[in-house]
């Protein structure tokens, strides 16, 4: 893979794209993970309302985290080299996680809940070292519920999920280096059934968005060249989605680079450089003409996030200056700063980013403060976009 590419999907990978639904406008919680390589990690509990820190996982080796809308910490948890998956109500830390893993010698990967917090979905990794995507329904009895696509073209190496805000799951099934190729599938769960979404098993498909009405948005090497597909999210053939309905929103502009994202009032943003520009500029889409909305010639502008209300966060990459941009719904400027790596937005309007030395900071939209500092961060909001800052 192009080192260039390789670098924006990192990056886009750290946004876990969940539209702009969840946690209650006024009690979006963070929580993140420090990682100083020294010792055991820590998990912590941040309200960016009052600043109050809460300690929830110390002297204990864990993995993936999420945490739902009303409040259940899911975590996998390491022991005796073995993953399992624990459930933590952080309203109630004085009583003890509950271990939900009922399966024998296997390992579980936490990767996300549901907006609703129904679902949990997770990878689970059997004796035979193949990982598999799974739901649990926290509402039901039942077991884990195994979602792996069953017309897989290659061994799965992971899972990229992104949720609706009712309930369905896209996610990217990565197969790894096949030939030239990094192959990619993106299906689509519904509740009952997976069903094959992209439909293009030879190349590659990635980075699902979901619109705040259902809609999907995903890169694809379908035809020659990547470009942004758009299903409707309702039209079917054959009991799965109809590809005849997909939309190629800017075949002119899109290219390996050319992640997409939702604004709240159903436009599409993206990476793209045209013969006009001399760096990689950010393009909306408004459903007939796409322009360019960075207007930032001097530097490689990327990674696009919107807001509940509309704004516009992205940083810059491959250039000299690193910095963090926000634009209003108008798209004036509203703050510059320094910054790395894709930032994320709470539901009620706080935006935290990376900065160089490894620091997770906050902006509330007037002030910017430092939560915290650490060789490896990862911090994910109550209602699901994340971001990552390492020093590696």
């Amino acid at each position: 893979m192009h080192k260039s590419r390789l670098f924006l999907l990192t990056l886009f990978l750290l946004i876990v794209p969940f539209g702009h639904v969840g946690a209650d406008e006024d009690t979006d919680l963070l929580v993140y993970k420090l990682n100083n390589f020294d010792g055991k990690p820590s998990l912590i509990l941040y309200d960016p309302a009052t600043g109050e820190k809460t300690s929830l996982l110390t002297d204990v080796d864990f993995g993936g985290f999420s945490l739902s809308t009303d409040g259940r910490l899911a975590y996998s948890l390491v022991e005796n080299d073995q993953r399992d998956l624990y459930i933590q109500d952080i309203y109630m830390l004085d009583q003890e996680p509950v271990n939900i893993s009922n399966t024998q010698d296997a390992n579980e990967d936490v990767l996300s809940w549901s907006p609703d917090g129904r679902y949990l979905a997770f990878v689970l990794t059997g004796k035979d070292n193949i990982e598999r995507l799974y739901v649990w329904d926290s509402t039901a009895s039942t077991a884990f519920v195994d979602i792996t696509p069953q017309d897989m073209t290659d061994v799965p190496e992971w899972y990229d999920p992104a949720w609706s805000s009712d309930g369905r799951l896209a996610f990217t099934v990565w197969y790894g280096f096949t030939g030239k190729y990094e192959q990619s599938e993106i299906y689509l769960w519904d509740g009952q059934a997976t069903t094959n979404l992209s439909q293009n098993p030879t190349d590659r498909d990635e980075q699902p968005a979901w619109s705040d009405d259902g809609r999907v948005a995903f890169l694809s090497a379908y035809t020659e060249g990547y470009d942004i597909f758009v299903w409707d999210g309702v039209s079917f053939k054959d009991d799965v989605p109809n590809r005849d309905t997909y939309i190629n929103i800017a075949p002119k502009l899109t290219a390996y680079y050319s992640f997409p994202a939702w604004s709240p009032q159903g436009q599409v943003a993206f990476n793209s450089q045209t013969a006009h520009d001399t760096h990689t500029q950010i393009y909306v889409w408004e459903g007939a003409t796409a322009t360019n909305i960075s207007q930032n010639p001097n530097l490689h502008n990327g990674i696009p996030v919107w807001s509940h209300d509309g704004k516009m966060a992205f940083v810059t990459f491959f250039s000299q200056a690193q910095l963090l941009y926000v634009h209003d719904e108008h798209g004036r400027i509203l703050l510059t700063t320094e910054g790395q790596y894709p930032p994320a937005w709470s539901s009620n309007g706080y935006l935290i980013f990376c900065r160089y030395g490894w620091k997770l900071m906050m902006w509330d939209g007037d002030e910017i403060r430092e939560i915290a500092q650490s060789g490896e961060i990862s911090a994910k909001w109550q209602s699901g976009s994340s971001v990552f800052c390492s020093s590696g």
